[in-house]
């Protein structure tokens, strides 16, 4: 037993002087470093207003830090939405926040942010989808052989989009649908890789379950989603861009609880959209929609209606006019 802690002991104590080593040789410097760079550009430079697109990540708490040292204004233009997971006593630093739709201002202000810095404009990215059509695309590329396949008139062409966060989360979320789509009749499933992924375990994993699927890359997202039936999708902003493109999805909560940093926006939630929490939901949701098509069409309409809610929009209404009008005049 004595050699036993003995042993433990110096493993411990290498595994302590390790981590040490690593905090105050190889990172603080760095961590000083950075520091140091932001300060000495924030001086150099006579900024008026900084704009940040992601408030929550150290790089642009460090901006938000050192603006206020040095009373410069900042702006905060949400790229996607506000992340509700796990941020209940975030406290916000820019001067100005715009955000998507009176759901994200209704979070912020009851996670005591001030209402009068608050402006609901809409999203400057989804701004081209409302004002044009997307294209219907009338066949693919596999990303892996290279075979131009058409897409299917008379099968449910099922759109996945995969997330490059985990790859252990890929393979339980590809192995799910894949036993899933195999029940089903007439299913033409394509896989669409995030730009980060390489798309080796997406194909190892169909070849090991003899499943044709179409694995796909280099592609307009938009387009794609537009030319599904059906999309099957994670927690990520390709939930907005079906909901505004108008086709159907469906979001696997099962997976999300495995995947890290996976943020709870307010568009993720079964009061708008359609979640999956396990195989069987997923089986019978996809079942419904095929043998009952009414009802996929009805699911379209309520995420039409559900959209007004995530992102503000009207008529010859321009977000990304009306943001940066607002920034010159506040300048």
């Amino acid at each position: 037993m004595n050699k036993i802690t003995e042993n433990f002991n110096a493993s411990g104590m290498k595994h302590i002087f390790y981590i040490f080593k690593q905090l105050f040789f190889k990172y603080m410097p760095l961590i000083i470093y950075w520091h140091d760079c932001i300060d000495k550009e924030i001086k150099a430079q006579n900024y008026k207003l900084i704009i940040t697109l992601n408030e929550y990540i150290p790089e642009s708490m460090l901006f938000n830090y050192y603006c206020k040292k040095y009373d410069i204004s900042t702006c905060f233009v949400p790229h996607v939405g506000v992340p509700q997971d796990g941020l209940d006593n975030f406290i916000y630093k820019s001067d100005v926040i715009y955000v998507e739709g009176e759901l994200d201002k209704n979070f912020l202000i009851e996670n005591n942010v001030d209402p009068e810095i608050i402006k609901v404009r809409g999203s400057p990215k989804y701004e081209p989808l409302f004002n044009k059509k997307i294209r219907k695309l009338k066949n693919i590329t596999d990303h892996f052989t290279k075979e131009i396949t058409s897409l299917s008139q008379d099968k449910t062409k099922i759109l996945l989009t995969t997330n490059p966060i985990s790859s252990k989360s890929n393979i339980i979320y590809l192995t799910s649908i894949i036993k899933v789509v195999k029940k089903l009749k007439n299913i033409q499933l394509i896989i669409k890789l995030h730009p980060r992924e390489t798309g080796k375990t997406q194909r190892k994993i169909i070849r090991a379950l003899k499943y044709d699927a179409i694995i796909i890359k280099d592609i307009d997202i938009f387009e794609i989603i537009r030319s599904s039936d059906i999309l099957l999708t994670q927690e990520s902003a390709t939930i907005l861009d079906s909901m505004v493109i108008g086709t159907p999805l469906i979001c696997l909560d099962f997976i999300n609880k495995r995947v890290r940093f996976a943020g709870k926006y307010v568009y993720n939630n079964d009061k708008y959209i359609i979640k999956a929490y396990n195989e069987n939901d997923l089986f019978n949701v996809l079942n419904d929609f095929i043998n009952n098509p009414e009802k996929l069409i009805e699911y379209s309409i309520r995420l039409k209606k559900n959209l007004k809610l995530f992102l503000h929009n009207e008529e010859n209404y321009s977000p990304t006019k009306q943001i940066v009008s607002e920034i010159i005049d506040y300048i």
